[in-house]
């Protein structure tokens, strides 16, 4: 091996080293002997760890031999399909699920959640078809055209109790079919029925699926997903069977992904990279032409967004992109996805178990580079050009905060790193990729319960100020302009009373108008020179009456 070849295999063996450091010393910022070290946050060094990584694969060069059917049968046979065993492997990924992310749900309604629900209540049949045609319902004067969770939410305070548990139910529920549907469409994109189960779990107990589950507003990412993967899912059936009606379940699937969240508006191209990957046709031209389904699609869309919104909608940060950030794209979503840590918490777990999942997290850019050196070129680079598209329209929001605020837009670029890590392990031994899959999953169930322990905690907070509030509702039923000073904004990224949340919470639960109560000004709003009654929240169990009485 020369020196060209084993620099930088010494290079991403030390970034790796650092961000293993990182994670078992608990922090962005220790000390390691004499030398202070210190990082902004997880995704510079994770960006430096996939750039090596990339730069090792190309220096490893060589043309990945084809893989013939008998190796391809031997080292992964087929799987039997039994109505049992589908049963076990869902229940098994819900009860993973569950175990991870069910503490978050009692977490109260916050802020956008009181707004989403008073909407959908008081909304009509006419209401909803007015909203497609002049500004979503829910958010008057927005550009959003989100009209598919809209009426999920119409129908769901009609059909079902109106109450925390039951709508964190629902999105549990939503997480759990795409976690299926994830599984399904990776074993299509993969070699076998091995890449599926590994996708699905690790989609199920993914780290970053903090705020999906465990926050209502959600609902719009989660239906992206959904509707994205199963797209890819029946599309790659059309591509195989020519079948009609997998095209039109493939093509209604997209509709609903692009009429659910901006964040799909870059599906179709996926579907086009698959159909030019996994197409039988000879020529290049005609690959690209059994992509016309999703393409008609995004036109369509786009088309309908200009009529009645007179723009494209959804974010527009782009312009504000530096360029440095826009020529490392292609890494970007590797870092967040695949560090997903809230580093205000990683002291919390032990020490063991930070160095385990260290270490665990550390082997995928290995994975990645072994994967890149043996697959078949484009077996290889299709689950990752899936996961790029499925980023770029979030890709100004990308680099989170160290508390993993706003992983809501990590939600489907997650649905598609989890099909390529899937697809790492489909060139090892079986008994290797099998403890590979089971440490990768343990690392990221274990985290996901870290990073969601903010929200537990933030719930109990919660309850415990609303338990202190029957003078401040008292004073509101009388007709006083309220001002509550001493609320918490936010836990470790767990939001708490930002936004007016007081003032929503208090009039979704008694009624009374939260535009005479303040909170210190965290809403927004300049608090007026006259305040009838003034309360100070002392934690953590006491409420003072501040008034100056004349």
């Amino acid at each position: 091996m020369t020196f060209v070849h084993a620099f930088p295999r010494c290079l991403l063996f030390l970034a790796s080293s650092y961000m293993v450091c990182l994670i078992a010393k608990g922090g962005l910022a220790f000390d390691l002997g004499p030398l202070h070290v210190q990082s902004e946050k997880v995704i510079i060094p994770g960006m430096l760890v996939w750039l090596l990584a990339l730069l090792v694969s190309i220096k490893s060069g060589g043309k990945a031999p084809r893989e013939s059917a008998p190796a391809q049968q031997e080292l992964h046979p087929p799987m039997r399909v039994t109505p049992v065993r589908i049963l076990v492997v869902v229940a098994g990924s819900a009860s993973l699920a569950w175990l991870a992310v069910a503490r978050g749900f009692d977490h109260p309604l916050h802020c956008d959640d009181f707004s989403l629900i008073r909407h959908a209540l008081s909304a009509s049949w006419k209401d909803l078809h007015a909203g497609l045609l002049t500004t979503i319902w829910g958010f008057p004067g927005s550009g959003f055209l989100r009209p598919v969770p809209d009426l999920s939410w119409f129908l769901s305070v009609r059909l079902l109790p109106v109450s925390p548990h039951w709508l964190y139910l629902e999105n549990y529920s939503i997480h759990v079919l795409t976690s299926c549907i994830v599984g399904l469409a990776a074993a299509r994109l993969g070699r076998s029925g091995a890449t599926g189960l590994f996708a699905l779990f690790l989609f199920a107990v993914f780290g970053a699926h903090v705020e999906p589950p465990m926050w209502l507003v959600c609902r719009y990412d989660l239906m992206a997903t959904l509707f994205s993967v199963l797209a890819i899912w029946l599309f790659t059936l059309s591509l195989e069977s020519n079948r009609p009606w997998f095209t039109v379940g493939s093509t209604l699937s997209l509709l609903a992904a692009l009429l659910s969240k901006e964040s799909s508006l870059a599906m179709p191209f996926a579907l086009a990279t698959v159909a030019v990957a996994r197409g039988h046709e000879p020529s290049l031209l005609r690959r690209v032409g059994r992509a016309w389904s999703p393409l008609c699609a995004l036109l369509l869309v786009l088309a309908f967004r200009l009529w009645t919104r007179g723009g494209l909608g959804g974010y527009t940060v782009w312009p504000d992109i530096e360029p440095v950030k826009l020529i490392l794209l292609p890494l970007t979503p590797l870092a967040p996805l695949t560090w997903p840590i809230n580093v205000a918490m990683i002291r919390d777990l032990w020490w063991g178990a930070r160095v385990v999942v260290g270490v665990g997290l550390a082997l995928i850019p290995y994975l990645a580079v072994h994967h890149l050196r043996t697959a078949p070129r484009r077996t290889a680079i299709l689950p990752y050009a899936c996961l790029l598209w499925a980023t770029v329209p979030v890709f100004s929001v990308l680099s989170l905060s160290h508390t993993l605020d706003q992983s809501r837009y990590l939600y489907l670029p997650a649905s598609m790193f989890s099909i390529v890590v899937a697809c790492l392990l489909d060139f090892l031994p079986p008994r290797r990729a099998t403890l590979l899959c089971s440490l990768i999953v343990a690392c990221h169930f274990a985290l996901l319960r870290m990073n969601s322990e903010p929200r537990v905690i933030a719930g109990h907070v919660q309850s415990l100020v609303y338990s202190q509030m029957p003078p401040v509702v008292k004073a509101l039923r009388k007709g006083e302009t309220v001002c509550v000073l001493g609320l918490p904004e936010a836990f470790r990224g767990a939001p708490l009373f930002a936004g007016g949340n007081l003032g929503k919470a208090l009039e979704f639960a008694h009624g009374v108008p939260h535009e005479r109560l303040y909170d210190g000004g965290l809403d927004g709003r300049e608090v007026p020179p006259t305040i009838d009654r003034t309360f100070r929240w002392n934690s953590p169990d006491t409420l003072v009456d501040e008034t100056r009485r004349p």
